[in-house]
């Protein structure tokens, strides 16, 4: 059961109430977490409309990414693993191999 009255869905908040509903419709097979994926409209999302007002703290990371992906280019990975074993995602115990 979700104790939690708002949850985030790419940043934006969703009320309980939509959860609660979500949560009715998940099958006896989703994780032991409660974690599942859902599609959402973006008539479904709290403020995130083209006219409503945005958050003091967003931050627009499309710049970031793409420089992060250009590091990774340049290294020769395509990819990196987040496990979800580590809920605050340290790297503490991590060697690196350059």
């Amino acid at each position: 059961m979700f104790t939690f009255s708002l949850a985030a869905v790419h940043g934006c908040a969703f009320p309980n109430s939509m959860i609660e509903e979500e949560e009715n419709s998940i099958s006896e097979s989703s994780s032991s977490r409660g974690r599942y994926v859902r599609e959402v409209t973006l008539q479904e999302r709290s403020n995130c409309g083209p006219e409503d007002d945005q958050p003091a703290i967003r931050v627009n990371t499309t710049a970031r990414v793409r420089a992060l992906r250009e590091q990774m280019s340049h290294m020769g990975l395509n990819a990196y693993i987040i496990p979800t074993d580590d809920e605050h995602q340290t790297v503490a115990g991590l060697e690196s191999t350059t």
